[in-house]
């Protein structure tokens, strides 16, 4: 039996759930069966984008076979942001040297 499934992750944990699919399903039809707002409260639904294998949709997207339906939370922090305080917060470390020694002096 065919089936699609509806997956989101938090910062900590994975969730994932399969349904069977149902020939002319839609993204609403299948997170209106999932009922996942009422089983996720802590969740802000309002906020979160749906996408099908990485690739944003609407709604209104007739799932296929197979299909992983993924709900987007949004970004707490901008990754570029994140990743600039993380590395102001981490101690400097020393480059390791080339293979083969130091460099060659120029002239």
């Amino acid at each position: 039996m065919s089936t699609v499934s509806l997956g989101f992750a938090t910062s900590t944990q994975q969730y994932e759930q399969d349904f069977p699919y149902q020939p002319g399903f839609t993204v609403a039809n299948l997170l209106s069966l999932a009922q996942w707002p009422t089983r996720w409260p802590q969740l802000n639904w309002t906020d979160v984008s749906i996408g099908i294998w990485g690739k944003v949709v609407d709604e209104a997207t007739v799932l296929q076979p197979g299909d992983r339906v993924e709900l987007y939370p949004p970004l707490i922090i901008d990754p570029k942001t994140a990743r600039r305080l993380r590395s102001r917060k981490a101690p400097a470390r020393a480059r390791p040297a080339k293979e083969g020694g130091e460099r060659p002096d120029k002239g």
